[in-house]
């Protein structure tokens, strides 16, 4: 801490900020995966932020602190490339969730680091189905509402949501937390949105760790490429199936997913129905085949294929070919029944 008067007189002044200002040094070589910092000064905003006193705050290690974690990610940048850098964090706490500017620079042996408090713009609009006007319930939604309006995210069919990497101590990526989560959640959960926001999508979701959906969100982040999948979830012993595009955008992740599961009920349904028919035509020594009568295309069964004496697939599927199959006397009755089917399906 500075004690001379002139010290003291700026310290004033520092304290008096509306941005929380720290101070810190390393304690020994610090590579980009360390946090061994001890904090120097933090001025009266900073320790209201980490909800400590001068006296426990300094010569403190900064690891020791809660909600550091975006904080060291930067520090440990900056230390190791000696150039500013600028981040975005958000801190979840009783009343919200909470978006802070971080900006960090090498002073003398350290680093100066400034957090300050992004105040949201809040959208009111009369049609949208969330609540207006309260810092609790538009903070979460702030970036997506920005671009988009809020109006048009409830009305979307899909689920949209919106998600910030949470980083370990050695600056990867662990975790996502839920800033943004429309509406339409709750027709598959029947919990509300602004109860699922905030958390973390392994906090949500614990499976997430183990059926490949946290993998493939940190290879988005990572990459900036656009991810497909599709899995299974089970909420309140209820089986839904999800398609989910993830994008990356900003400093985050944005997720559309689509309820698919009908489509998926279908989809097993004509598996099994296509089995029992391939094993039916196996035992009875038939095939079967679809005609599409636009294209003048046959999808045959696996076991017509065997009938004409060929592996499956291994001759092209035009109506063409269909006809060397044929007996000589039979063509002119098939092409007849051919051009019948398709002037009934053109009327």
């Amino acid at each position: 801490m500075v004690n001379n008067m002139v010290g003291s007189f700026f310290e004033d002044i520092v304290d008096g900020f509306n941005t929380a200002l720290l101070y810190i040094e390393p304690e020994t070589h610090v590579t980009s995966k360390s946090s061994a910092y001890t904090i120097k000064y933090a001025n009266q905003k900073a320790l209201d932020f980490f909800g400590k006193t001068t006296e426990v705050i300094t010569d403190l290690n900064f690891g020791e602190l809660s909600n550091v974690d975006g904080i060291l990610t930067v520090a440990n940048k900056v230390f190791t490339a000696k150039e500013p850098s600028t981040t975005h964090i958000s801190i979840k706490k009783d009343d919200g969730v909470f978006n802070y500017r971080v900006d960090a620079k090498c002073i003398n042996n350290g680093l100066l680091i400034t957090l300050a408090e992004l105040e949201p713009s809040y959208i009111t609009d009369a049609e949208s189905k969330l609540p207006l006007g309260t810092k609790q319930s538009r903070t979460h939604e702030l970036e997506i509402s920005n671009l988009f309006g809020v109006r048009v995210l409830d009305s979307n069919d899909s689920i949209i949501c919106y998600l910030k990497p949470i980083f370990n101590n050695d600056g990867e990526v662990e975790d996502f937390r839920i800033d943004y989560l429309n509406n339409r959640m709750d027709e598959i959960t029947n919990e509300e949105a602004d109860k699922i926001v905030g958390l973390s999508i392994l906090e949500y979701y614990p499976k997430n760790s183990e059926n490949g959906v946290i993998e493939i969100l940190k290879t988005c982040y990572a990459t900036g490429e656009n991810k497909d999948s599709s899995r299974e979830f089970i909420f309140k012993e209820d089986s839904f199936w999800l398609s989910t595009r993830a994008v990356k955008m900003n400093d985050g992740l944005i997720l559309f997913s689509k309820d698919v599961t009908k489509e998926k009920k279908y989809e097993n349904e004509l598996f099994i129905q296509n089995r029992l028919l391939s094993e039916a035509e196996h035992v009875a020594n038939i095939g079967s085949f679809r005609w599409n009568l636009e294209k003048e295309q046959i999808k045959y069964s696996d076991n017509v294929y065997r009938l004409f004496g060929y592996e499956p697939n291994e001759f092209d599927n035009q109506y063409d070919r269909l006809l060397t199959f044929l007996h000589p006397n039979d063509i002119e009755k098939v092409k007849t029944r051919f051009k019948e089917a398709k002037r009934k399906k053109s009327k």
